[in-house]
């Protein structure tokens, strides 16, 4: 995968915002199964200029990254969890093992915030709000916007 911030995905209106993404492995990972690699306080760079690269489909960064920072592999174990910001810049490693790297993405933000690209891909479930209890979901009600959505197809 290319080098890339979370932000240039979910748009670039959501850098002033505080997104957490939690990288959970179901397998051990390390740099040979694709591992996570970060490139350590570069959640303080900003949004890097980035483009569409057309062979991937996946947007990468205009200049290489690795000139700004030093990549750092995140090797783990089942149980472990990875926590970034949607300003730092990562990319996961090919996988040329003999078998699946399996993962879970789970990503954060506050209730309000609408990214101009990603939403209508993946609705957002609201878990508690203490200043808006009736804005909380029901797993019906996600479900339903998810259905909607056309990401599922049954």
């Amino acid at each position: 995968m290319l080098w890339h911030q979370d932000s240039h995905y979910l748009g670039a209106d959501t850098a002033s915002q505080l997104l957490v993404s939690v990288w959970i492995p179901l397998v051990d990972t390390d740099t040979a199964n694709g591992c996570m690699q970060v490139i350590p306080a570069s959640h303080g760079w900003g949004l890097v200029a980035a483009e569409m690269d057309p062979d991937h489909q996946a947007w990468r960064p205009l200049e290489d990254p690795t000139l700004r920072g030093t990549p750092l592999s995140c090797e783990m174990s089942v149980g472990d969890v990875l926590m970034f910001t949607n300003l730092t810049v990562h990319r996961s490693l090919p996988n040329v093992s003999d078998h699946t790297r399996w993962s879970i993405d789970v990503r954060y933000h506050a209730t309000g915030l609408t990214p101009e690209r990603g939403a209508s891909d993946l609705p957002g479930f609201v878990a508690r709000s203490r200043s808006l209890p009736g804005d909380e979901d029901t797993y019906p009600s996600w479900y339903e916007r998810y259905v909607e959505s056309g990401v599922h197809t049954e």
